[in-house]
């Protein structure tokens, strides 16, 4: 299958995440006990999980990749697609199946091979490493705004939805998902999985009711609820909430959303009086401003202070 978290090294941003070391050892003791002495000349690379040709959206920006946000996706990767693997915000690759075949063979100490691209065959079984559990990686795409791992657990979606994992194919696969929690999908539009596409489009309602759900844990969905930033102390919301907002620090749980022509904010407000709110606020303009996030924390402490008074008046 794949697992974009792989660690090329010893470690990545995706703490816990499998070793290709690990797996290189493995195959390579498996592989000596059934060939001995028969030297390795030639990788083939299997990133059929969906088409490997699929990797990057027409309606992405370029400078999404050399800024650090998003790699060419595919199914066999390394370390997100980061030339820096300890670093969330780091250059990413054109070309995740070569890396991680090379990191591969440099694991496996493998000298003089050749890399072709291809489909696994047959039914022997080297060596496995496995993803660690959706949990972790829903957690660790949330709290980071991760877009590549976003982007293939899409794949996924499409994937388990019956579907060929294509990018074409989430403008069904992911509202097709979300209809067994008795959300209105007929008001979205997914162009991608990432969000990163101008052509997405979410209705601030749509999220509303979808992060009552979350907070209700209403089928499970309160480990989406737990992986969400929260204010001034994690992920994407640990740096905001200062001066006068500090009052809503460890009140406010929500994800962020960032493009060059829109700041957003949605989830949930514990206020002050003991009541929750679920909130979603849009910012859209070309040439948007980086203070319009300090606004959006100012509103949701607003909220915080408001509490009942302000869904009742």
């Amino acid at each position: 299958g794949g697992d974009p978290t792989l660690a090329s090294g010893n470690s990545n941003v995706y703490d816990g995440a499998a070793r290709i070391g690990d797996l290189a050892n493995a195959a390579m003791a498996s592989y000596e006990q059934r060939h001995p002495g028969v030297p390795i000349t030639e990788i083939v690379l299997d990133s059929t999980m969906w088409n490997p040709a699929d990797r990057w959206d027409s309606t992405w920006l370029r400078k999404e990749q050399s800024d650090g946000y998003q790699a060419e996706v595919t199914a066999l990767m390394v370390d997100g697609g980061r030339s820096d693997p300890s670093s969330e915000v780091s250059w990413r690759t054109s070309d995740g199946i070569g890396d991680a075949g090379r990191a591969f063979a440099n694991a496996a100490g493998l000298t003089g091979v050749t890399f072709t691209s291809g489909a696994a065959v047959g039914s022997t079984v080297l060596a496995e490493v496995k993803s660690q559990p959706l949990s972790v990686l829903i957690n660790q795409m949330l709290l980071a705004s991760d877009n590549v791992l976003a982007e293939n657990l899409a794949r996924v979606t499409s994937k388990a939805m019956g579907f060929d994992g294509s990018s074409t194919s989430l403008a069904q696969a992911i509202p097709g998902a979300l209809v067994e929690y008795g959300l209105p999908t007929t008001t979205i539009v997914i162009r991608d999985g990432s969000g990163l596409s101008n052509e997405n489009a979410v209705p601030p309602e749509f999220l509303t009711a979808l992060m009552v759900k979350l907070r209700a844990n209403e089928q499970n969905l309160g480990v989406v609820y737990s992986s969400l930033p929260v204010a001034g102390q994690t992920g994407t919301l640990a740096g905001r909430f200062d001066g006068p907002n500090e009052i809503a620090r460890g009140a406010v749980i929500a994800k962020t959303g960032w493009l060059d022509a829109e700041y957003s904010l949605a989830g949930i407000v514990n206020a002050a009086d003991g009541n929750p709110l679920a909130f979603a606020f849009y910012s859209i303009a070309e040439g948007i401003a980086p203070d319009t996030k300090d606004a959006q924390d100012t509103l949701a402490t607003a909220l915080f202070t408001c509490g009942d008074n302000l869904s009742n008046n």
